[in-house]
């Protein structure tokens, strides 16, 4: 099964740094299985490169990192399989690993940087926004209720995992808006959001087994959501899914490669 290939994944999110030490290990065992299931299934990821803040959140974008270029030392697709995301002046704000490891990356050309001048909040989140075709959260604070709003309104399937670890509130970030895509799920995944509606709350991390079989999950869901109709498949097409929030229908063209175009309104 392949229904990811030549889709970019953007992963994003973070837990508190005061956050118990096996709980992040686990969330960060779920990252590189759900790296993993990404690449095996054809897909990409989109990255941020940045040194993070050790004083207040860890991110995962290092974890999905090496976990590709594992994936690649052991499989060599020889296909780009990051877009990283990175400040323009990046080599003076990263730690030697860090720049060490995207060396590594570079030599084997699984890597497409996407440069960034502008290093602000809004600016970044718009460059993700461009590169991914989808996006999965885990955790984190403002920053990914706006990257979730972003990718929205520009009718783009987002995932957000009800993960809650150490300190970190129900009441923003991933946590909020996976209460809210239960009472909206249509925003969330306009595909497949009646398929998983349910099965998003069954996904909770205790130990590396149940790990590995969530990042499976995961993959899966969003596999499914990104997957063309078997029909438009046949005649080659694209899908455009727009989502109104004030009017809850689904209008979704699509676009045929033979030069015409079908329109259809299905009711929510």
């Amino acid at each position: 099964m392949r229904n990811l290939k030549g889709k970019f994944i953007h992963l994003t999110g973070s837990v508190p740094v005061d956050s118990p030490g096996h709980d992040v290990a686990l969330v960060k065992r779920f990252v590189a299985g759900l790296t993993e299931g990404i690449l095996r299934n054809g897909g990409g990821l989109v990255v941020l490169v940045n040194k993070g803040e050790p004083n207040s959140t860890i991110p995962f974008d290092w974890d999905a990192i090496e976990a590709a270029v594992e994936f690649e030392t052991v499989f060599q697709s020889g296909r780009i399989l990051l877009r990283t995301v990175r400040r323009s002046d990046y080599q003076s704000a990263l730690s030697d690993e860090q720049l060490e490891l995207l060396e590594g990356i570079a030599r084997n050309t699984e890597d497409q940087p996407i440069p960034v001048r502008d290093w602000t909040g809004g600016t970044i989140r718009r460059r993700q926004l461009q590169q991914a075709d989808a996006a999965i959260i885990i955790g984190g604070s403002r920053g990914v209720e706006d990257t979730a709003k972003l990718m929205r309104k520009a009718g783009k399937p987002v995932l957000p995992l009800n993960f809650h670890v150490g300190s970190q509130s129900r009441e923003a970030g991933g946590a909020r808006l996976y209460e809210e895509s239960l009472t909206n799920p249509g925003s969330y995944m306009p595909r497949t959001h009646r398929a998983i509606s349910t099965q998003t709350d069954a996904l909770h991390v205790r130990d590396d087994t149940s790990a590995e079989r969530v990042a499976s999950e995961v993959v899966s869901i969003i596999a499914n959501e990104m997957r063309r109709p078997s029909w438009l498949r046949r005649i080659g097409g694209k899908v455009q899914t727009v989502y109104r929030k004030s009017d809850p229908v689904l209008n979704i063209i699509f676009r045929a490669n033979a030069g015409y175009n079908l329109s259809q309104n299905i009711p929510l």
